[in-house]
């Protein structure tokens, strides 16, 4: 049954899809090396920054405000310099074929699933049904893509486990 959520989550991917074309294929994967990056070091690093981070109000109460200022700043920074590396192999004519673009496309809208997929099973990790905001989601087709999804990546087993390395990384950060 189609919903409210479809159209939305449709229109995100959408977006995203239209994003990964226009940069093309190397675009696309240095983008996805950036938040790869960025996760990264947020996950390995945020204890790391704690004297820095404790001048910042309220991150010493709460951990995940730390690991998300050390998440956007690193991704600010790799963003950057992936617009660099982009600038400098813009010019290979083998990269700027319409297939390429297509391909840079599909990453990111994987990507996007990949990304609504994991904040869907965050939100039912902490006991919030999208379900009970939106009426029929579950029933939506975008509902059995999330599920479809997160059942071949085991997308639940991995965010507790990165949840988990978290708390530890929190509890070295206090």
């Amino acid at each position: 049954m189609f919903s409210i959520a479809d159209l939305f989550l449709g229109i995100i991917v959408l977006v995203f899809f239209v994003k990964g074309f226009l940069r093309g294929f190397l675009g696309s994967i240095f983008t996805l090396i950036a938040l790869g990056g960025a996760i990264f070091v947020a996950l390995n690093f945020t204890g790391d920054f704690s004297p820095l981070l404790n001048k910042v109000p309220y991150t010493h109460q709460y951990p995940l405000l730390a690991f998300a200022i050390v998440f956007i700043v690193s991704y600010i920074f790799l963003s950057l310099a992936t617009k660099a590396l982009t600038a400098l192999f813009a010019g290979l004519t083998v990269l700027n074929n319409p297939f390429l673009s297509l391909l840079g496309g599909v990453i990111l809208a994987f990507v996007a699933i990949c990304v609504i997929s994991v904040i869907y099973s965050f939100l039912v990790e902490n006991g919030v049904n999208p379900g009970s905001f939106v009426k029929n989601f579950d029933q939506s087709y975008a509902k059995e893509v999330i599920d479809y999804f997160n059942s071949g990546l085991n997308i639940n087993a991995r965010i507790k486990e990165l949840f988990a390395a978290f708390s530890e990384q929190a509890k070295l950060y206090k």
